[in-house]
């Protein structure tokens, strides 16, 4: 269908010529009737409109392909004017897709091959005023290892499992970027509420932190074996050790008042926290 100025329109497919410019009149077969913009000229009046149509076929014919060719070179606007007071509907429904259909194309684009996808976590990067604290809390008390790492320019070190000579996932670093602008690393880890490592020897690690005089929490998540410590570094970071309590001996995590693990809470106190070295 085409649309004019006067929001004249032609059906491609019976010929009909129908004028929605004031009176909404449709003319059947309008092969006499030119079709121009609102300029006020050639407008027909109701007798007009309603007229039988004594043209011959070969007229009619001449006359819609008259009307087609006027309709075609009415402006753009005022065929987007039409749509906007007759399709409003259909346009929204086009353009808009339900929670549903915007649900189910983020699903395909997640899923998809060739999509951008998060392979794993790589590391974390920890600041801290005390380098050498905080080597011995991760090295003596956590265990990790110091692997190669590149000259950045500011003292740091990377760490990892032991037998893992690959993949450093905590990264320490002091001075200079680890500085805030009072000159010191701030406490604690701000949004982040805690780190978790998948350790093993529950027992084993309850007795590195009484050596090391650290204070720790304990806990079981509910409905399974996973048991859990919790222990803060020397920048005040929350470490929580994940242990599958199916594979360790020795008593459940203890869950009574002082011991037991409360999220939300905190129990880092920089005043008491232990000298490592």
């Amino acid at each position: 269908m085409l649309v004019s100025r006067d929001y004249a329109a032609i059906d491609d497919q019976s010929g009909d010529v129908m004028k929605r410019a004031g009176s909404s009149l449709m003319i059947k077969y309008g092969s006499h009737i030119p079709v121009r913009h609102n300029s006020g000229e050639d407008h027909m009046t109701h007798d007009e409109a309603m007229a039988p149509d004594e043209a011959g076929p070969r007229q009619r014919r001449a006359g819609v392909a008259e009307a087609k060719r006027h309709l075609r070179f009415a402006t753009v606007g005022a065929a987007i004017v039409l749509v906007g007071l007759t399709g409003c509907s259909s346009n929204q429904s086009a353009t808009s897709s339900s929670p549903t259909q915007s649900s189910s194309s983020a699903s395909s684009v997640a899923t998809s091959p060739d999509a951008p996808a998060v392979d794993g976590l790589s590391h974390v990067s920890i600041k801290t005023n005390d380098l050498t604290a905080t080597l011995a809390f991760y090295t003596k008390v956590i265990g990790l290892v110091s692997m190669s790492r590149p000259d950045f320019g500011y003292p740091g070190a990377w760490l990892g499992s032991p037998g893992s000579s690959e993949h450093a996932f905590v990264h320490i670093y002091a001075g200079g970027p680890a500085l805030g602008p009072e000159g010191a690393t701030v406490l604690g880890s701000g949004a982040i509420d805690h780190v978790t490592l998948n350790c093993h020897d529950f027992r084993g690690f309850i007795d590195r932190f009484t050596a090391a005089g650290l204070q720790w929490r304990e806990f079981l998540v509910p409905g399974t074996t996973t048991w859990q410590l919790f222990v803060f570094d020397p920048s005040g970071v929350q470490l929580e050790l994940s242990f599958d309590g199916s594979t360790e001996t020795g008593p459940p995590p203890d869950l009574s008042p002082g011991r037991g693990y409360v999220a939300g809470t905190s129990f880092f106190d920089p005043a008491t926290y232990p000298k490592l070295s």
